[in-house]
């Protein structure tokens, strides 16, 4: 009997090893985007069979996007609530407003499937004055009387949400919109939440408050998402009124409550595009609840200014990264300028020799990091 292993033995590995590495070979060439990173696969599965599936298995398999779709739910996770057809007329006074940048507004409305939006007004007007909201006085001061003026619904997202002294600032106007009758939705990341010893989440509960982590556990066999975070920043109130941009809810934005606060960008948004903010709430809410936030939530809104805007929601579960393709198209649109500022500057090979293309066209690129 042993003898006959031995003999055949060499014959079942090599077997085991063809079958092995046609199967992955597949599954490089189905899975992978990058054409030079499905070949170095390839290459390297053919060549060491075992170690090259090893390698493969544990660094080249996209359990990022395979554990979103997973996760995220079968079915529309919210209703149905498209814009409004936009007329052959209108869409050509787009058309006008937005120029040069008009292929840019169809390509992004073929990737999201959602129609560019006019009358909005975006930032924060001090009488003739146009600024946004850059530091988190002026920011918060804003979102708190906006949540203190709310008559009907407020949804409030974040990916941290510390309870210390800028966020009992929240924590207590969100209380006393619960008083007034106010409907309240709270969204807070499960690893965002740990930055902060006590759970504003909780503190929330215990006072009436629906609020809930995005992909939280305390079980480590429960937790292997790590990489799938919520970093969305969002407050609607009464579904008309939103706040959107780089701030969390903690304390070192505030000057009065530390010596160097951070500087980011946050954008206080009147108008139609305010119903993208809501519906990108929705889904997420619906994804960590399986509440579905109906139309009261959700309303039609009446044009507010003259900024055309849309919003672009984008995930591991979505079969093209919307964002990306879009900053892509914007790059390739420009014809003067292009300007960058991001704390966090990692553009892959693609967007990297876009903006180099566009420098050699004679274009200014500016990047501030």
């Amino acid at each position: 009997m042993l003898s006959v292993l031995n003999e055949f033995w060499p014959h079942i590995l090599a077997l085991a090893a063809v079958i092995l590495t046609v199967g992955l070979s597949v599954q490089v060439i189905l899975e992978q985007r990058d054409e030079h990173a499905t070949v170095t696969w390839v290459g390297l599965l053919w060549l060491s069979p075992f170690l090259g599936a090893l390698i493969y298995l544990i660094l080249g398999t996209d359990r990022i996007r395979r554990r979103a779709i997973r996760l995220r739910p079968a079915g529309p996770a919210v209703p149905a609530l498209p814009d409004p057809q936009v007329a052959a007329a209108q869409r050509e006074q787009i058309a006008q407003k937005v120029g040069p940048l008009d292929t840019l507004s169809r390509v992004v409305s073929e990737l999201t499937h959602q129609g560019m939006t006019g009358g909005n007004h975006v930032a924060l007007t001090l009488g003739n004055d146009i600024r946004e909201l850059t530091t988190g006085d002026m920011a918060f001061e804003n979102m708190l009387q906006a949540i203190d003026g709310a008559e009907k619904t407020v949804i409030l997202s974040s990916y941290i949400f510390n309870l210390d002294g800028a966020g009992r600032l929240f924590t207590d106007a969100l209380i006393r919109a619960k008083e007034r009758g106010v409907k309240i939705r709270v969204l807070v990341d499960g690893i965002g939440g740990f930055y902060s010893w006590r759970s504003a989440t909780r503190y929330l509960t215990q006072n009436g408050i629906p609020a809930k982590r995005f992909l939280h556990s305390f079980l480590p066999w429960r937790m292997p998402y790590l990489n799938l975070r919520n970093h969305q920043k969002i407050l609607v109130v009464d579904g008309k009124l939103g706040f959107t941009g780089g701030m969390n809810i903690r304390k070192e934005y505030l000057s009065s409550q530390t010596e160097e606060p951070i500087r980011d960008l946050h954008f206080r948004i009147e108008g139609p595009v305010v119903r993208h903010l809501s519906k990108t709430f929705a889904r997420e809410w619906y994804f960590t609840t399986e509440e579905t936030l109906e139309d009261f939530w959700i309303p039609d809104i009446e044009p507010r200014g003259q900024v055309l805007a849309r919003g672009i929601w984008s995930g591991p579960d979505e079969p093209i990264d919307k964002v990306r393709w879009t900053i892509l198209g914007a790059i390739a649109a420009a014809q003067r300028k292009i300007l960058v500022v991001t704390p966090y500057f990692l553009p892959d090979e693609s967007i990297h020799t876009a903006l180099r293309l566009a420098a050699m066209r004679g274009l200014e690129v500016h990047v501030v990091l």
